[in-house]
């Protein structure tokens, strides 16, 4: 299969899987407004990006190595059975906080919650701005940035997917930082700031300066840009902003938003390297230029920049109110 069909086939199947694992998020961060004080929400939200960001740090390479050895189906089913086993887990350690009286805990009607929610400038604001730090790792992480290390820096398939690896592992390490210094600094607002400006920036090098790094320099940078995408603090800020009650709503209104960049972009980045490429073929498949993708992920840096420009208009509160 081609270059630029497999990604494209790609994205489908990456969008039903983000379709899934959208559920998990929401009641995880459910969970933690349950179950922690307000002041421990954002580390915790933060945690739990981290801890899930783990999967593609060590199941890609893991994976690939493994399938190398056995059967692909075979690794499939121990990962349904290892599925199934934290399912078990998750059904007897995680509690549901018993009710006190039903004032405490009434219940706001779902439509009530989404017309809070869509009426509110600050959940369009959050959303975008999550939906614009998260497309890095949609547009690369996800889909492009095997190929597009490859063309720019003739890196061999195996380094190239470190050199991609290390944007998760930026964000593993990125996302608790980022929620500590929210705390240290009393401000969301702060660091979501500094973690867009800061993709910006490595962006623009690895894509648009690429004569002047090479592979050490390409790693370090993969990993500041997946650093930076660490600070995806939204989801504790909406808590903060929106009433107790509708947490999981207003959290799963801004894990949707940054979905969507991975719809957007996904096609739009392969829609402008196909456009701008000149047919040249090699034994049957496609070869791309720097310059090709040069202007695929000028949408990304778009993103980015609309993201920056949006943070300026978050309403700020400190991870210590309640």
């Amino acid at each position: 299969r081609d270059l630029h069909s497999f990604p494209t086939q790609r994205s489908s199947d990456l969008e039903i899987m983000g379709f899934g694992s959208a559920f998990a998020f929401v009641l995880v961060v459910k969970a933690i407004v349950t179950w922690f004080p307000a002041d421990k929400v954002a580390i915790m939200t933060s945690l739990s990006m981290s801890v899930g960001t783990l999967g593609p740090v060590l199941g890609g390479p893991g994976v690939a190595s493994i399938v190398e050895s056995y059967n692909w189906i075979d690794v499939i089913r121990v990962y349904c059975l290892l599925g199934v086993g934290l399912a078990t887990l998750v059904f007897f350690i995680v509690k549901d906080k018993e009710k006190k009286n039903h004032e405490e805990h009434s219940k706001t009607h779902v439509f009530e919650a989404l017309k809070l929610i869509l009426s509110s400038n600050q959940a369009w604001v959050l959303g975008l701005i999550t939906m614009a730090i998260y497309a890095p790792l949609s547009a690369l992480g996800d889909l492009w940035g095997n190929t597009f290390i490859k063309v720019a820096y003739g890196l061999d398939s195996k380094t190239a997917a470190l050199a991609n690896n290390m944007l998760y592992l930026g964000v593993v390490i990125g996302s608790p930082l980022f929620a500590y210094s929210a705390t240290l600094l009393k401000s969301f607002k702060k660091p979501m700031m500094i973690g867009a400006m800061g993709a910006f920036a490595s962006l623009f090098v690895i894509v648009y300066l690429s004569d002047c790094l090479n592979t050490c320099g390409l790693f370090v940078l993969y990993f500041l840009m997946g650093f930076s995408c660490g600070s995806m603090l939204a989801y504790p800020l909406a808590l903060a902003i929106f009433p107790k009650a509708i947490g999981a709503t207003v959290t799963g209104f801004v894990n949707m938003m940054s979905m969507v960049s991975g719809i957007i972009l996904m096609p739009t980045v392969g829609f402008i390297v196909e456009h701008c490429w000149d047919k040249t073929m090699e034994n049957g498949i496609q070869i791309y230029k720097i310059s090709d993708f040069k202007w695929g992920l000028l949408p990304v840096l778009a993103f980015l920049g609309f993201g920056i420009v949006l943070s300026f208009f978050i309403k700020d509160r400190s991870p210590t109110e309640n």
